[in-house]
């Protein structure tokens, strides 16, 4: 029998428009224990209809299609450690359009945590994850405490918060 350290959650993520408001559209199209396994399902979907409209190679990385997001998750590890609390409110992208925006920030984060010079959202949530956590192996899919931080940095750097 063969024991498996780590899941992979493979999910298509794009925006729709729906009645004259964007929308996130998230897709979860399978949990395989394996990245050929994962590799072998985007060729399929990357083929199919909706899929192969939205999807293309990102970036100039062959191995990286938009629209899908590949998150690997360790077995029998919690994803959310603590409490959390919501941070919500309107942010203005467009002087003409506020967005309603909901973040869930895990509760030990403290939003006056100062970043370094030059970091980036994604330096910084790791940054604050390795701290936590002493360690690099975290989740990181969209509903994960890294990925609730980045996206915080990312609207803070951005001045929309």
């Amino acid at each position: 029998m063969v024991k498996f350290k780590y899941l992979y959650d493979l999910q298509h993520i794009d925006e729709i428009r729906i009645e004259d408001e964007e929308e996130i559209n998230v897709k979860r199209l399978g949990i395989f224990t394996s990245k050929k396994q994962i590799n072998e399902a985007i060729k399929v979907y990357t083929l199919l209809l909706g899929f192969k409209d939205k999807c293309k190679v990102a970036g100039g990385y062959d191995d990286l299609i938009e629209g899908f997001f590949i998150s690997r998750m360790p077995i029998g590890v919690s994803e959310w450690e603590g409490g959390f609390f919501t941070y919500s409110g309107y942010i203005n992208e467009q002087e003409d359009e506020d967005i309603e925006m909901t973040l869930n920030l895990p509760s030990w984060f403290s939003k006056d945590t100062q970043d370094q010079p030059g970091e980036n959202s994604i330096d910084f949530a790791e940054r604050i994850m390795q701290q936590k956590y002493h360690t690099s192996d975290y989740p990181r899919g969209p509903q994960s405490e890294f990925y609730q931080i980045k996206k915080f940095k990312e609207l803070y750097d951005k001045q929309l918060l």
